[in-house]
């Protein structure tokens, strides 16, 4: 609601619009992500956010983020990655196809 009184205060109700033209992944790569999301989805029934208005959400954590942790967030972090390692592995060659720079240095 304020973000909206803003826009109708400082830009004439006009919201900035920017569109980029995406790249496409390829189309095997693509089908392999589809698939490992839909197989997730059938078995994911709970929305780990729920401040986001989902049926189910889930955030996987990078292990360069946890992985010189010994926390209990840190070992549950590293289960739910372990349990979903083919959809975060394929993200990253599709990361890589994509953007190799950009891959190299994500977290």
């Amino acid at each position: 609601e304020r973000l909206l009184r803003r826009y109708r205060e400082n830009n004439d109700g006009v919201r900035k619009m920017i569109r980029v033209n995406g790249t496409y992944v390829n189309e095997e790569l693509r089908e392999a992500i589809m698939n490992q999301l839909v197989q997730w989805r059938r078995n994911h029934k709970k929305n780990t956010r729920p401040s986001i208005n989902a049926e189910s959400y889930m955030i996987l954590r990078s292990p360069v983020e946890f992985e010189q942790k010994n926390s209990n967030n840190a070992k549950q972090a590293a289960k739910k990655l372990a349990s979903h390692r083919r959809l975060w592995d394929l993200a990253q060659i599709a990361l890589k196809e994509v953007d190799a720079k950009f891959a190299e240095n994500f977290s």
